[in-house]
């Protein structure tokens, strides 16, 4: 059953399953041993069978699934491998030197919001439903506010916070991601997959007795979640600050990731296209296959109404009585009804009619 099984491009089972439906004995468990000693029972006689005699495999999309994890494997390896050379290096500027326009706001507006807040000399107040722009937490985390870029940190980050979030920026668009601010989610687009982005300052609550407030540890953390559709790679990339590896030295990381989610998705998509396209053709086949089998349903009566008409022009030459209620009417009855019944053309017609 393996062997024949490959000649088709189905498994064994899937072979056990169509013998099944078609009553076609195989051979049971332990057959082979038992004729490798001479002790193989009788091979059984095909039975009667009253099911299918034609049954349709489609094996092409499960190698199609197969060649799909190979491509997908060959990218990401390519991918990590273009990643890792020194000219595809993500490097985070020291000079403070903004490149985008969209951090460049987001810096201005903050600026803007510290002075007033200083000329006031009311503290903000940071509520975490309303984001209000430039506001502070108890932590005294800045938060960004709708329609800027997603960073919130302390002002002592703040400034490493952007040079960061500068750096991927100009890396991904380089490597042809569309980053743009929507409402209050800033979103990395390639390929149809969109990736909400996040550059967060990590928060600890104490657990000793006067430490039960959050307090910010300094430490970054950079997430992009699935936004809208889910990544084929799973639907988080996150990194954060480790010892002895900063954020700024993950940044190929999070471009590796990003680059293989989209890759992935990619390839997903476009099998998807492929298969809708087989499926609209598959269906069309059927549609004419129906239609002609319609035909010859109805060529079929065509042939048998002219015959039952040939009789009966037949049977009046020949003098045998058509009265209501002679043997010869009541079959000639039976056989316009049966005629009747198995004509497709109403049922086309009132098909037609609904539109179906």
């Amino acid at each position: 059953m393996i062997n024949l099984g490959k000649r088709y491009g189905i498994s064994d089972v899937g072979l056990r399953k169509v013998c099944a439906r078609m009553d076609i004995p195989v051979p049971q468990l332990g057959y082979w041993a038992k004729k490798r000693v001479g002790r193989a029972p009788d091979r059984p006689d095909l039975p009667a069978h009253r099911g299918p005699t034609n049954i349709r495999i489609h094996p092409e999309k499960y190698n199609r699934r197969g060649r799909l994890a190979e491509d997908l494997s060959l990218a990401c390896g390519r991918i990590e491998w273009e990643e890792s050379e020194p000219d595809a290096q993500i490097l985070v500027r020291s000079d403070g030197t903004l490149r985008t326009a969209l951090v460049a706001k987001l810096a201005n507006h903050l600026r803007r919001m510290e002075r007033v807040s200083e000329k006031s000399e009311v503290p903000l107040v940071y509520k975490r439903v309303r984001k209000a722009a430039g506001a502070r937490d108890v932590t005294d985390i800045v938060a960004p506010g709708p329609g800027y870029i997603t960073i919130a940190t302390t002002q002592a980050q703040l400034q490493r916070a952007l040079s960061m979030a500068d750096a991927l920026i100009v890396g991904m668009r380089e490597r042809g991601f569309k980053i743009e601010v929507v409402g209050q989610r800033t979103i990395f687009s390639h390929h149809g997959l969109d990736l909400s982005f996040r550059l967060t300052e990590i928060t600890s609550r104490g657990t000793g007795a006067g430490h039960r407030r959050p307090r910010a540890t300094g430490k970054l953390r950079l997430t992009l979640r699935s936004a809208g559709n889910r990544a084929p790679i799973g639907n988080v990339i996150a990194v954060r600050d480790q010892p002895g590896r900063p954020l700024e030295s993950q940044l190929n990381h999070v471009a590796t990731r990003l680059r293989q989610a989209s890759e992935a998705f990619r390839l997903a998509t476009h099998e998807r296209a492929v298969q809708e396209a087989a499926e609209a053709a598959r269906a069309d086949r059927e549609r004419i296959d129906g239609l002609s089998a319609e035909a010859d349903t109805w060529h079929a009566l065509v042939r048998r109404q002219a015959y039952i008409d040939h009789l009966e022009a037949r049977a009046r030459q020949s003098g045998i009585s058509l009265e209501d209620g002679s043997a010869a009417s009541e079959w000639f009855k039976w056989a316009r009804k049966t005629c009747a019944a198995g004509d497709p053309t109403e049922h086309r017609l009132e098909a037609i009619s609904a539109g179906i």
